[in-house]
């Protein structure tokens, strides 16, 4: 998650109006031993039979004390980073 409370070009000597939290955080594959099995959801068994068999299909649970993801848009023009909360997800392989 990303909180964007300030201009990214109004940044200067090392000041940054940002602050990254980890909501997540997890092992997808190879799973772990001691795992217990989930079942598929209909949109995961569509997209299993649509991407093959090389793909592996996982659930993502983000706690619910999470804010929401918010916007803002700034009076002047602006074409920075979006200013407000966001969420990113990313995979290492």
């Amino acid at each position: 998650m990303t909180f964007r409370y300030g201009r990214e070009d109004e940044e200067v000597m090392g000041l940054k109006f940002c602050n990254e939290a980890i909501m997540a955080l997890g092992q997808l594959y190879p799973p772990h031993p001691h795992a217990t099995p989930r079942t598929m959801t209909p949109l995961q068994e569509a997209l299993l039979r649509r991407l093959g068999s090389n793909a592996y299909p996982f659930t993502l649970h983000v706690t619910p004390l999470a804010p929401p993801s918010v916007q803002l848009v700034p009076a002047k023009e602006y074409n920075g980073a979006p200013i407000g909360t966001s969420y990113e997800m990313r995979a290492y392989i």
